[in-house]
């Protein structure tokens, strides 16, 4: 398994660690040297030894202080690494995210990648960061404890180990279960998290369609099961735990009996006897924390396991090659793909040529989309070829695909950013073609009526039209300059004048390929483009100027003409 994303807890933060480990073992020095104090000053003051009981005060005096700086300096310490060790995770999840190809990304749902930066992590966090230093103090204090034990009284000692061991090997029983409750707990979570994210991203569905009270009892239904699963997970923790209790009552039983016996036969004096009862706390405590501990640990281990399979999920690139600029053709020959049995596309064959300019129409379900996606390596599994310029699209590493095509979607993704983040997306550009996207695009009256380039969009563009964000991913391909434009749609949200006239601007535009998939069937609009390519069922049934398909007289034609007829007409994606 690759671990890349689990090992980065660790990662420029071993030094923490360890000094965390060692400041927290300090600690439990500290605390198995206060027995040792209080039964040295029993037995002091039994034997009415000033001097000794003076030393010991100044001693105690010295040592109290210095203890309490030194568990202070451990706290910060592990709370540093904690909070390295977290971002580090977090940082290197979210990486290995963005570095997923389309195809690896849309296994998973949003929902589980935000429930597993939320939820999960914080589990993580709790149990497996700051689980393992808690462990190695709670053992080391374990350790500490019984070994004072045996040096004031080896067969007290011996009683007390013996009877620790019977619950700690019965509640190892069930770590196996504790791990899978926790997973089940993460995969409700998930499941939650999905839910509500689609109950608030389509909120104008559930309110148009005044669904609010049947979505209710699911949002319920899934909360009750979440809570179930919790439940069991709590209940299973709280019987390990009711097991180590018992261990504390046994052991305090032990040390009764079999003390009392020993300071009757002038074995052990009351002294050690006391320091035995404050020992105890230095036995049962770790011991009881180690079961629950180590538990929780392991289970959340399972969880960053999982983690280490977003990193095991990118496309192997290394046997794909970069190829230059796009400056010859795009083939696709006896292109098909099918999907879970169905047949999407069958038998494509064609050629975009650099610098022309290509409308894709056809009916909903006729594949436009699917194969716009195909171009940019969307789909695995096809049959035929997809070249650019030669070079098998397969052969191709994304990076190169990603400079090489820029694609617009109907549904513009807008970040919580500024209108110029928004275009520039976060990077350096020069001032004047910046400028220029923003005349092309048609944004300056947009900007001036807003109040500038600094006005906050909203999230994914709340505060702007579907118009709008068409014209600003417009805006941010064009900054792009990439040598080839897919657009799905891309002016579908705007009025036909300003459709019409960024049409216009785009086939004016010089050494673009560009493949745009549009319902708008007038002849103002698709006579701009060199060639149009019209999907029936998957397959190409007509291609060639407007003029020569309408001459035809066949199915474009057909559309053309019902579309006059009805303007309400869409022929959809």
């Amino acid at each position: 398994m690759n671990e890349n994303i689990s090992k980065s807890i660790y990662q420029k933060n071993i030094g923490l660690l360890i000094l965390s480990c060692l400041l927290g073992i300090l600690t439990s020095i500290l605390f198995i040297a206060l027995a040792i104090i209080l039964q040295r000053f029993i037995d002091y003051s039994i034997n009415k030894d000033i001097d000794n009981i003076v030393k010991l005060t100044t001693f105690s005096v010295i040592l109290l202080p210095l203890g309490a700086v030194g568990m202070y300096v451990g706290y910060a310490v592990k709370n540093l690494y904690t909070k390295k060790a977290s971002l580090n995770l977090k940082n290197t999840l979210v990486e290995n995210i963005l570095r997923l190809d389309m195809r690896s990304f849309n296994k998973e749902s949003n929902g589980t990648y935000i429930s597993r930066l939320s939820n999960d992590i914080t589990i993580i966090q709790n149990d497996y960061i700051k689980g393992t230093v808690e462990i190695f103090v709670q053992l080391a204090m374990l350790v500490g404890g019984v070994l004072a034990m045996f040096i004031i009284n080896s067969f007290l000692a011996l009683s007390i180990l013996l009877t620790c061991i019977i619950p700690l090997a019965v509640s190892s029983i069930f770590n196996n279960r504790m791990q899978k409750a926790q997973g089940e707990v993460a995969e409700q979570n998930k499941s939650y998290v999905s839910f509500i994210k689609d109950i608030l991203s389509g909120n104008q569905v559930v309110k148009s369609f005044n669904i609010e009270k049947e979505i209710f009892e699911r949002a319920k239904a899934k909360a009750n099961k979440q809570e179930k699963v919790k439940m069991v997970y709590e209940n299973l923790l709280s019987l390990i735990m009711s097991l180590t209790d018992i261990s504390t009552f046994l052991v305090a039983v032990v040390i009764f009996i079999v003390g009392t016996q020993q300071l009757m036969k002038g074995q052990i004096t009351v002294g050690e006897i006391m320091a035995f009862i404050q020992l105890l706390n230095c036995v049962t405590v770790p011991i009881n924390r180690l079961i629950t501990g180590f538990t929780k640990r392991q289970a959340s281990r399972a969880l960053l396991m999982n983690f280490n399979k977003i990193g095991e999920a990118k496309t192997d690139q290394t046997q794909r090659v970069d190829i230059p600029k796009f400056s010859n053709k795009v083939s696709l020959d006896g292109l098909s793909l099918s999907v879970d049995g169905k047949k999407i596309l069958g038998d494509i064959n064609f050629e975009f040529e650099y610098g022309k300019s290509y409308a894709i129409v056809g009916t909903s379900g006729s594949g436009k989309t699917t194969l716009l996606k195909m171009l940019t390596g969307f789909y695995d599994g096809y049959e035929g070829n997809i070249r650019y310029d030669g070079v098998e699209l397969e052969k191709i590493s994304d990076q190169s695909i990603y400079q090489n095509v820029s694609f617009i979607h109907q549904d513009c993704f807008i970040f919580d950013d500024t209108i110029e983040q928004n275009i520039k997306l976060f990077r350096e550009c020069d001032t004047d073609e910046f400028e220029q996207v923003i005349k092309k695009s048609m944004l300056q009256k947009l900007i001036h009526d807003r109040g500038g380039f600094d006005v906050l969009c909203g999230e994914n563009g709340i505060h702007f039209s579907g118009g709008e964000k068409q014209r600003i991913s417009i805006a941010r391909a064009l900054l792009r300059k990439s040598p080839i434009l897919l657009m799905d749609e891309a002016t579908s949200a705007l009025d036909n004048q300003t459709a019409s006239d960024l049409e216009c601007m785009l086939s004016e535009m010089q050494g673009i390929t560009r493949i745009s998939i549009t319902h708008r069937l007038d002849e103002s609009i698709l006579s701009e483009y060199d060639e149009i390519v019209l999907l029936n069922n998957g397959k190409i049934e007509e291609h060639g100027t407007y003029h020569e398909l309408m001459e035809a007289r066949q199915r474009f034609y057909a559309l053309s003409m019902l579309s006059r007829h009805n303007n309400d007409l869409l022929i959809e994606v």
